[in-house]
């Protein structure tokens, strides 16, 4: 009977142990934060702030790559000029009619020093484009910063002649997460 109990006790430990292992990482979850877009028109910027979004993250952890999925109500998209809200909303730029959501799904990676890199895919107004983001992680306080620039031509947003419209629009993030347990 003690032979068969201390078995059963070396099996439990075992499936414990391998639990343990085989336990998901704990993701991050938007708590607060800003996510901005400044484009650039006739060399000047353009400020806007997206106030819809939300973000689960998993840090890479022991060599492991780790994930983002981000997903941006595009509806919520307000720049400092209330002309540029009505133009945006239109077929020629974001028909927000018809692609209300924009997202980002990637891979992260660590690319030294506390720096990481998230390779994935924009899905903006219908496309993709693959898009590599830095991120810079700090996980004492949940902090999840960086900035990108996303070229508009790649998804036939606004014109491409000339308007004095810059491609580039920069985005740039400063959230704070909070950790959820799976």
């Amino acid at each position: 009977m003690q032979a068969l109990r201390a078995v059963a006790t070396g099996l439990l430990g075992l499936s414990l142990l391998a639990e343990s292992h085989a336990a998901p990482a704990a993701q991050w979850v938007l708590d607060s934060g800003t996510l901005e877009a400044t484009a650039r028109f006739e060399g000047q910027p353009v400020p806007g702030r997206f106030h819809r979004f939300h973000i689960r993250f998993h840090p890479p952890r022991d060599g492991v790559p780790g994930g983002v999925r981000v997903k941006v109500d595009m509806t919520s998209l307000r720049f400092e000029i209330s002309d540029v809200n009505r133009a945006i909303a239109g077929p020629e730029w974001l028909h927000l009619h018809r692609h209300a959501w924009a997202g980002y799904e990637g891979e992260v990676v660590e690319s030294g020093e506390g720096h990481l890199l998230a390779r994935g895919e924009l899905q903006l107004k219908g496309m993709r484009h693959s898009l590599q983001v830095p991120l810079s992680w700090h996980p004492g306080d949940g902090r999840l910063e960086g900035s990108v620039t996303v070229d508009r031509t790649w998804f036939g947003i606004g014109p491409d002649d000339g308007s004095g419209v810059a491609p580039g629009v920069e985005v740039r993030f400063d959230l704070r997460l909070r950790r959820e347990t799976p």
